[in-house]
């Protein structure tokens, strides 16, 4: 399918339930560069979260490991909780 107006991407999004969109602009924006290395990481189901309260129900973190394994322990979960967004957070 051909994505072409924003709201025909909303649209997708939500039809692809298998499927977790993972967004990077936020810790883009704060480093400068795309997340990459060793480290704890966090991830939220909103843009805009309070991920500082590790009890929060929309924060997923991992700690000790790479981004890359950090990302498929946090989309596992997150396909538990039924999130359809996931941010990377700075």
């Amino acid at each position: 399918m051909t994505r072409h107006a924003g709201n025909q991407r909303t649209k997708e999004r939500t039809m692809k339930t298998d499927r977790i969109e993972v967004i990077t602009s936020e810790y883009a924006f704060s480093h400068g560069k795309q997340p990459r290395g060793f480290g704890s990481w966090c991830f939220s189901r909103y843009e805009d979260v309070d991920f500082c309260n590790r009890d929060n129900p929309a924060v997923i973190w991992v700690h000790q490991s790479t981004y890359a394994a950090a990302r498929k322990a946090a989309l596992k979960q997150a396909k538990e909780r039924g999130w359809e967004v996931m941010y990377t957070q700075p």
